[in-house]
């Protein structure tokens, strides 16, 4: 498969260690904005974890961005920025609720889709590795496990089709929170029978067409429910674009940190990132 031919964004190459500043800088005044802005017309924030987290974030990344520390290399800037973002995620989704009807939106939903993105990626720059291999079978092993783990008493493979009967959202909402449940699942399929099933055989446009579906599916999900779902409860869109300015933030850099330092590893510039030879 020619992906390149494809009306997909090549987010597998827009990932450099010199792009560490100007990251910095969009993900920490997005932080920043969300954070001042209402989550809905009758609360402005609650106080919890995630809501102090992006606060401290937004503010940590700004002043990377803009704030230059000679003490601080490029390495050092990737291993904060990718650390943090990798903790406040874990945090975030093992603390927070799953959207009702949505399975994808739980601990190993989220988390899973995080690996296997990023073993996609992986596998798109280097090539078919046994790491990004195996990185990318636990990731769809957590997100299977997503579907299967009982959440608030039922399997959320199950809750998926009840989504019809909740009488919260209207009918078209209803639908499109199954069909991107679906989305998800398809995802899953495809990319286990392309790339996983076919190991170092596996065509580079399956591996690199899966990493940028798997991406891009969650905050354009998110995107899609809260302009639907605007229509029933007018601040859901707001709601919506919190959580996906946090959501966006934290999964790309874990993403981003983890391959740009893999990559200096296996170029052998990895000690020059963090100025040691």
């Amino acid at each position: 498969m020619n992906v390149d031919a494809l009306p997909v964004p090549k987010l597998y190459n827009a990932i450099g260690e010199h792009h560490i500043r100007t990251l910095c800088r969009v993900f920490g005044i997005a932080l920043l904005v969300q954070f001042f802005l209402p989550w809905s017309s009758a609360r402005w924030f609650t106080i919890d974890f995630a809501t102090i987290w992006t606060l401290v974030m937004g503010a940590g990344l700004t002043t990377l961005g803009f704030l230059d520390v000679p003490a601080l290399k490029r390495g050092h800037l990737w291993a904060i920025t990718g650390g943090a973002a990798a903790i406040g995620l874990i945090s975030i989704v093992a603390l927070g609720g799953q959207l009702p009807g949505f399975v994808m939106l739980s601990v190993f939903g989220i988390l899973g889709t995080t690996a296997t993105v990023f073993g996609l990626f992986l596998w798109a720059r280097q090539g078919h590795s046994a790491l990004a291999y195996w990185i990318v079978i636990g990731g769809l092993g957590a997100v299977a496990l997503s579907l299967l783990i009982p959440t608030g008493g039922q399997m959320p493979i199950v809750a998926m089709f009840k989504v019809f009967g909740a009488p919260a959202f209207n009918i078209v909402l209803r639908i499109f929170f199954f069909l991107l449940s679906a989305a998800f699942i398809a995802a899953g399929v495809l990319t286990l029978l392309f790339v996983v099933l076919k190991a170092d055989k596996a065509d580079d446009g399956w591996v690199k067409l899966m990493g940028v579906v798997f991406l891009l599916l969650i905050p354009l999900s998110l995107l899609v429910i809260g302009l639907l779902g605007m229509f029933d409860h007018g601040a859901l869109l707001l709601a919506m674009f919190h959580v996906i300015i946090i959501a966006v933030t934290h999964i790309f850099l874990t993403i981003a940190a983890g391959i740009v330092l893999l990559d200096a590893a296996q170029s052998g510039r990895l000690k020059g990132m963090f100025g040691l030879g």
